[in-house]
């Protein structure tokens, strides 16, 4: 029984995981998809490189998801791109918001701030413009220049998320 699950969990991650950036899927892309990581592409209202992003619920009433201090780093910050759009590298969504902290201040910290102490240090509760999934649509081992090559596309093969 306990196997059995685990086979159904792992084929409905495969068939979501799947789908290409045009929106279509063919078997023979799926396996692919599923190597891929997530290559999100995204414009904020503001420049919130520093800031430390949490994920809100649909309604924005409430926090789904922040990281520890100790997942935060230099690392976290996202990468320049033409036209200021930025590459995530820290695993930002449609529901992104940012805290009033840097990277620097929040990995500081020597315990994780409660939620609603999190949820007051939220400076912007919808700070993305635009945000794309770009994971099926690199074709070279040179990630940004692949991007902004993107960019100047207008993103038409990637996956808008926002």
């Amino acid at each position: 029984m306990k196997n059995t699950l685990v086979v159904v969990v792992l084929i409905y991650f495969i068939s979501m995981s799947s789908i290409e950036c045009s929106g279509q899927e063919t078997p023979a892309q799926s396996s692919s998809a599923m190597a891929l990581p997530p290559t999100v592409v995204y414009k904020a209202k503001k420049k919130y490189d520093k800031k430390v992003a949490i994920t809100l619920s649909d309604d924005k009433k409430s926090i789904t998801s922040y990281p520890h201090p100790s997942d935060v780093s230099a690392s976290s910050y996202p990468t320049p791109l033409k036209k200021g759009y930025r590459l995530d590298n820290r695993g930002i969504g449609k529901n992104t918001a940012f805290i009033s902290l840097t990277y620097e201040e929040y990995a500081a910290l020597q315990k994780v701030p409660s939620l609603s102490e999190l949820y007051g240090m939220i400076i912007d509760k919808d700070p993305v413009k635009a945000m794309y999934d770009c994971r099926n649509c690199i074709k070279n081992a040179d990630l940004v220049h692949e991007l902004n090559r993107i960019i100047d596309e207008k993103f038409k093969d990637c996956r808008r998320i926002k």
